[in-house]
């Protein structure tokens, strides 16, 4: 599965995900979060333009990837002493993140390409690693309104199977579910329709969340 994302990602050289992600910082400050002096980690910061434009808003920004060319590419961009912090891996088996606490972790567009067991593994460690109160925000497709090959996705987790990557459509009702069980309280939300034709949708729909962390953890 890596192999697939890593060659997927590299295949995008323009659009949306060539410069940073302006429905992410509206979203947070309309929260009234604040950027700046945060420690900020972006979990899949692929080639680091949102790395960079944290860092424009004097952000302190770390970055994780599993693609090693995007590591070395933001890596080629360090000219000063004000750069971003990247690291090769995931969040399952990088451990130098875990050195770290961060006050804002960002999610865009890699948990619909997990499995349930990995999207829980994955809210664990974020929650281990956000500091009290943190904030975790998360960008992902809902299959409540995308189209995959002209049809609508009515199954809460449709997979996109002629895609070379495949892509999980879970519907926002998961994502909220999840999020409130790892004892995450969502505090804003929005949906954005994005046109995309790289995979087998002619349209799809994309949901960010924004959660914050309470910091004593329920007992089960």
């Amino acid at each position: 599965m890596q192999e697939n994302t890593i060659k997927y990602w590299n295949t995008i050289k323009r659009g949306i995900y060539a410069c940073p992600n302006p429905v992410l910082y509206r979203l947070i400050n309309s929260v009234n979060i604040t950027i700046d002096n945060k420690y900020i980690l972006d979990l899949g910061c692929g080639k680091g333009q949102d790395l960079f434009e944290i860092l424009r808003r004097g952000g302190k920004p770390y970055g994780i990837d599993i693609d090693v060319r995007a590591i070395q590419r933001i890596n080629n961009f360090k000219k000063s002493n004000l750069y971003p912090i990247v690291h090769h891996g995931s969040i399952f088996d990088n451990t130098d993140i875990f050195n770290q606490s961060f006050d804002i972790i960002i999610s865009q567009d890699t948990l619909y390409y997990l499995e349930d067991k990995n999207c829980n593994r994955c809210l664990d460690n974020v929650y281990k690693i956000l500091k009290p109160d943190g904030i975790f925000v998360i960008k992902v497709i809902t299959g409540d309104y995308s189209v995959i090959n002209d049809k609508l996705v009515f199954d809460p987790k449709a997979i996109c199977k002629t895609s070379e990557n495949p892509i999980i459509y879970r519907n926002r009702d998961y994502y909220i579910s999840l999020l409130n069980d790892k004892n995450f309280n969502i505090i804003a939300e929005k949906i954005v329709m994005e046109s995309f034709l790289l995979h087998c949708e002619s349209m799809r729909y994309m949901l960010y969340l924004v959660a914050k962390k309470n910091p004593i953890k329920n007992e089960k």
